[in-house]
């Protein structure tokens, strides 16, 4: 298989989502245009005196935003952030399913597929006619080895849902997992009768690869260029199945599929990595040290694209090159949540070979040690693993789908430095939506004022009159908070902001200094007391 299983069921949600342009990220809408709403309709319902419906709406922009950084974590592959930031958004959200499913898929993406499995009925429990959230426990299901389970949830909702082409592609995912080919064959074809799309046959040809059925996921994959010799996935994926099949005696095959798919996307990262890998072991290093330098320019980097090009850069007497990138490469395979042992065995062998090759006999010999630890339990062939290293690099369909209950659209094809700027002015938002919310809850603390006199005012401006100066520290106070927190320098401009300028919110900042005051007054009155009572005594 030239993937592990379960994606099968991770791009079930999405079958016609490997058709979509990268040329659409550049037109989406902002993707912190949900969070701004909530958050401006928040201050505006604050100015009208609604503090109810102003904290419901501040809740509801502390859900967007942690749904949004959740979102950017799992496009980053960052899924314990992910997990986390999904976990926050169910908790500030009044309907929290769609932050739960997708924690759930981060779940399963980090290996934890009982506690997808659990968290899943649950919400299954409380809502059989959510279509979307029984697919998922059906994949849950099957990740947690429960297949027979899987498949009797997913044909209870086909008759609910019989003609809906995605409930029968999982359906024939599960059958392909049970080895019943003529009935996945079956469903499969109505499928692309369904959507009769090149993108359809791609997905169909990739899950037939998946499940070791490389003849007719070539057909599948042959059909789709027929219908467009342009569309993209179709060669990249005749090209895994060529080294899955037979390994390294079709490298060349593989190789020129590789190139075809990079002519249609020349910096498709995915494309550039197992093309490396296939000219490293064709002994084509030259060719693919571009290739894998351009491979490991993303965040975060794949571990197997440090290795082969520690590999290549070794053949190519680029040998302190070489040891940085082996170094590299176990630090990010020590970092993984499921290290490999025969990866780790590999890089600990290549690097204590370089190592050798400089001179530092005494750290070569340690690697060497380790190799052979990591050598012991290991019983697969070199084909075996490179097919594991093929196996194992980040499929780009993966990220499709990477939580399909939530709207990641805007994010595909952000660059690096793009979805950076999204993180720092999402946690901008976050940190101003924590600061109001925390304001109002201040205004709720009771405080008895019967004792605190209150000056006089010398001045004719009417009590009413609201003015700003007590709502723009507000907005500073919140954007130095999330600079910190994101490191970006906080702005030291004075231009005047009005994120919250209505009677209410100075009465908030009132009630809290009120508070404060209160606290103040007891203890010199104590303090007081305490002298009388000495100098009766």
């Amino acid at each position: 298989m030239f993937a592990p299983f379960s994606r099968i069921w991770i791009a079930c949600a999405v079958v016609m989502a490997i058709g979509a342009s990268p040329s659409r990220a550049q037109n989406a809408p902002d993707p912190l245009a949900a969070v701004d709403a909530e958050i401006s309709a928040a201050e505006d319902s604050l100015r009208a005196g609604e503090l109810e419906i102003a904290e419901s709406r501040y809740r509801s922009a502390l859900a967007a935003g942690w749904m949004l950084m959740g979102a950017l974590d799992a496009a980053e592959r960052r899924l314990a952030d992910a997990r986390d930031a999904f976990l926050r958004a169910s908790t500030s959200a009044f309907d929290a399913r769609s932050a739960l499913q997708s924690l759930a898929i981060v779940h399963l993406q980090m290996g934890d597929a009982a506690d997808a499995v659990t968290l899943l009925t649950r919400l299954s429990g409380a809502n059989p006619a959510d279509i979307q959230n029984r697919r998922l426990l059906a994949q849950s299901l099957i990740a947690n080895g429960q297949v027979d389970e899987a498949l009797q949830e997913l044909e209870e909702t086909a008759h609910r849902r019989p003609d809906d082409p995605e409930i029968k592609y999982a359906i024939a995912s599960g059958y392909l997992r049970v080895k019943k080919f003529d009935a996945a064959e079956r469903l499969f074809g109505e499928v692309a009768k369904a959507r009769p799309l090149p993108e359809t046959y791609v997905l169909i040809g990739r899950t037939y690869g998946d499940a070791g059925e490389f003849d007719r996921a070539r057909r599948a994959l042959e059909t789709a260029l027929k219908i467009d010799p342009h569309v993209r996935r179709a060669h990249y994926y005749l090209g895994t199945i060529a080294i899955q099949q037979d390994g390294v005696t079709r490298l060349e095959e593989a190789i020129a599929e590789f190139q075809q798919e990079l002519r249609l996307a020349p910096t498709d990262t995915a494309t550039n990595l197992r093309l490396g890998i296939a000219l490293v072991e064709a002994r084509q290093e030259a060719a693919a040290l571009s290739v894998l330098e351009a491979a490991v320019r993303v965040e975060p980097p794949p571990p197997e694209g440090f290795y082969y090009l520690g590999r290549c850069q070794l053949a190519l007497d680029q040998v302190s090159n070489a040891v940085a990138s082996f170094r590299r490469a176990l630090e990010i395979e020590g970092a993984s949540p499921r290290p490999d042992a025969g990866r780790l065995r590999s890089v600990h062998y290549q690097l204590a070979v370089a190592l050798q090759r400089t001179g530092a006999r005494q750290d070569a010999a340690a690697h060497f040690a380790e190799a052979e630890r990591f050598s012991a339990n290991l019983t697969a062939t070199e084909r075996q693993r490179l097919g594991q290293y093929l196996a194992d690099a980040q499929d780009p369909a993966d990220l499709i789908a990477a939580a399909p209950p939530l709207d990641v659209s805007p994010l595909s094809g952000l660059t690096t430095e793009q979805r950076a700027g999204v993180r720092r002015r999402t946690s901008t938002a976050l940190a101003r939506a924590y600061l109001n919310l925390g304001v109002m809850h201040a205004q709720r603390q009771p405080c008895s004022r019967s004792h605190i006199s209150t000056p006089r005012r010398t001045d004719n401006r009417p009590r009413s009159s609201p003015t700003i100066r007590s709502a723009t520290p507000i907005h500073r106070c919140s954007t130095r908070m999330a600079s910190r927190s994101s490191g970006a320098a906080a702005p030291r401009t004075r231009r005047r902001f009005s994120p919250v300028c209505s009677a209410s919110m100075r009465t908030a900042l009132k009630s809290a200094s009120c508070s404060a005051t209160c606290t103040r007054s007891r203890a010199t009155t104590t303090r007081r007391s305490r002298r009388s009572s000495a100098r009766c005594s």
